[in-house]
């Protein structure tokens, strides 16, 4: 069983930890579940946000 918000912009502006945590949970679901179905130009653009979101917009 998982918590939906009603208002995933809501949770995402007032309780940080909790809408990261869910993320991390839909994350390792769409992984396992998902994942293998997906065209490879469409996974390789999902890792690149993915990576994007961890690292920030870093510019050297």
């Amino acid at each position: 069983m998982r918590f939906i918000p009603r208002d995933i912009q809501e949770m995402y502006q007032t309780e940080m930890d909790a809408f990261m945590f869910l993320h991390d949970q839909i994350f390792a679901d769409y992984i396992t579940q998902v994942s293998w179905k997906v065209p490879a130009e469409t996974a390789i653009e999902l890792a690149a946000l993915q990576i994007r979101r961890k690292l920030g917009n870093q510019n050297s």
